[in-house]
Formats: C-alpha cells, structure tokens, sequence
C-alpha cells in the first residue's frame, strides 16, 4: 500500500493505491492488480488531519482487500482439485482411492 501527496493548484490530494494480488495479461504474463482511490481534504482541514484520514482510507481498503481474499480463496476448489488429481494422487495414491476421490468430488462441485 502506497499514499502519494500530489501538490496542485486545487490544493493537495491523497492518492492511496492498493495492489490487489496478480492477474494475467494477454500474453499470460503475471501483472501486478493495482486499486486507486483519491482522497482531497477539505481547504480548511489541516496536513496532519489530512494525513491521518489517509492513512486510515489505506488502512480500511487493505481490510477490505484481505477479506476479498480470503472469500476468493474458498472459492477455487476446483482448481485445487485438478492440481491435487494431476500431480499428488498419482505418486501417493492408488487408482481405487483416486477414482473414489474423484467422485466425491464431481459431487461437491456439481452442487455448488
């Protein structure tokens, strides 16, 4: 997380960025995900207020940004699973317990 003051002819502004994890681009290169969020103080507010109400803005949008994660994580079962299945079961597992796994499985994703 990263807050830049950027002095204008307005008066300051706050710029809180926020990386947000990776995703890939078109050429299925890892890029860093970034979240903006401007903050501009009213002109009778002091620096340090505003400084203060910045860091805070920073501090509720990393809460948010790890909650997110945490719930997305939940959600990719499926991709565990066909790592699990591909390269863990087949070197520790024999085929009767891969081929039992598997249809519990297929149950549990299908219901969601």
């Amino acid at each position: 997380m990263t807050i830049r003051e950027r002095k204008g002819k307005n008066g300051i502004t706050f710029q809180i960025i926020c990386f947000d994890g990776y995703k890939r681009d078109k050429n299925n290169k890892l890029i860093q995900n970034r979240k903006y969020k401007t903050f501009k103080p009213p002109k009778d507010m002091g620096i340090r207020k505003a400084r203060q109400i910045a860091r805070e803005m920073e501090l509720e949008m990393q809460s948010q940004f790890e909650h997110q994660e945490n719930i997305g994580s939940e959600k990719r079962l499926s991709e565990v699973w066909n790592w699990y299945k591909t390269y863990y079961a087949p070197n520790k597992l024999r085929e009767t317990t891969i081929d039992a796994l598997n249809n519990i499985m297929e149950i549990k994703l299908f219901q969601n």
